[in-house]
Parts: C-alpha cells; sequence; structure tokens
C-alpha cells in the first residue's frame, strides 16, 4: 500500500493552482531550499514531524491540473490500525 493510494481513496487531492496554499498548511518549518534556475526545492518537516522533500505533495499520476497530499502528512505517529479505506481481504462492504 502506498500513501498515493490512500490520499486518493481520501480525496486528498487539490487544483495544481493551490499547490502554495498546501505547502503552507502541510508545513512546520523550511529544513533546506534550493533555486535550480526558477525550480524551487523545499526540504521541509511537517505537523506528524516528518522531514521530506515538497511537504508529502506530489503531482505525479494524478490527473492533469491537480496535486495529492500524501496521507503521511495526517497519520499520526502510531497509528492505531490501518485507515478504514483500505480493504481486507474478503471484505467487500469497506
Amino acid at each position: 500500500m502506498t500513501s498515493k493510494i490512500v490520499s486518493k481513496a481520501e480525496g486528498r487531492v487539490r487544483p495544481q493552482i493551490e499547490r502554495e496554499a498546501a505547502f503552507a498548511e502541510e508545513t512546520v518549518r523550511v529544513v533546506a531550499a534550493r533555486d535550480r534556475g526558477g525550480s524551487l526545492t523545499r526540504i521541509v518537516e511537517n505537523r506528524p514531524g516528518i522531514v521530506g522533500a515538497a511537504a508529502g505533495i506530489d503531482a505525479s499520476n494524478t490527473a492533469p491540473g491537480t496535486v495529492l497530499l500524501c496521507h503521511w502528512t495526517r497519520m499520526p505517529p502510531r497509528a492505531p490500525s490501518p485507515p478504514r479505506c483500505v480493504r481486507r481481504p474478503g471484505n467487500r462492504s469497506a
């Protein structure tokens, strides 16, 4: 299971034009930033304390003009159980 599948199932999709607003919402602090000729690369810490690139916002393998907010940006540090949106084998009601 990947965070992208869970993000899509939860509807954590935003229009591309809202990417910077989503970035600001998901970021606690910027750890590093580098301008590479008009393309800004940022390494940030998110609310659960995970340090990663782009605050977990991903535009790959999504509908044109959209971005995904990765699921791990919302998961608690110790999740008590798998997300409800994931089906268990043999369970068709989920």
